[in-house]
């Protein structure tokens, strides 16, 4: 099935599983894998670039996609072990920085130019996905509760917005933050109040 889907500026509809990613601009689509120069044939997350440059999130590391030119940046050789380097999720902050969730690595800050930042969480968390809200703060969905990025440290606000929980993923949509799971939570960003609670 499908990991993640994403519509470009163009309304190309990306959607990635674990045989790569599939690009459908119409009833025709192109499908990109490792043979086509991909990291790896899955994967779990797509992000862009505001210059068009495409962000692919694999188990091992990053594919960055530009017209026919693929860069690929593993992350597999700085750790010892390939589960932690798990891309699972991408958002892109006001700044045109792509911010990347990786399972347990931590979070990183990917700019244009391939150079990335990570943060690392000193509380083993199991991080699951990742968005920005309008404010450029980093929110981050874990096994175990809710996290922001704030100064550079993980700071958890699980108790905050009302409760704890396994998150799988969190969207932004319309200024406000939707966090999967068991259900789903609706956060006010600004006050990080609980508006609602979706079972």
């Amino acid at each position: 099935g499908a990991n993640s889907m994403f519509i470009d500026r163009e309304e190309n509809i990306w959607s990635s599983y674990g045989r790569g990613v599939d690009k459908i601009s119409s009833l025709r689509f192109k499908n990109f894998n490792k043979d086509s120069g991909l990291l790896e044939d899955e994967v779990a997350s797509i992000e862009q670039f505001d210059n068009g440059t495409y962000v692919f999130g694999h188990n091992a590391g990053l594919t960055l996609f530009s017209g026919n030119k693929f860069r690929l940046i593993n992350l597999k050789k700085n750790l010892n072990n390939y589960m932690h380097t798990r891309i699972m999720d991408l958002a892109k902050d006001s700044k045109g920085n792509v911010w990347i969730a990786s399972a347990q690595f931590g979070i990183g800050k990917l700019n244009t130019r391939g150079t990335i930042v990570w943060y690392e969480s000193h509380e083993n968390l199991n991080i699951t996905s990742l968005t920005v809200d309008d404010n450029d703060l980093v929110w981050i969905c874990t096994t175990t509760g809710i996290y922001i990025l704030k100064n550079g440290k993980f700071e958890n606000v699980t108790e905050t917005v009302q409760g704890s929980g396994s998150f799988r993923k969190i969207r932004k949509i319309d200024g406000l933050l939707y966090f999967l799971g068991f259900g789903i939570k609706i956060i006010d960003p600004q006050s990080k109040k609980l508006l609602k609670t979706i079972i």
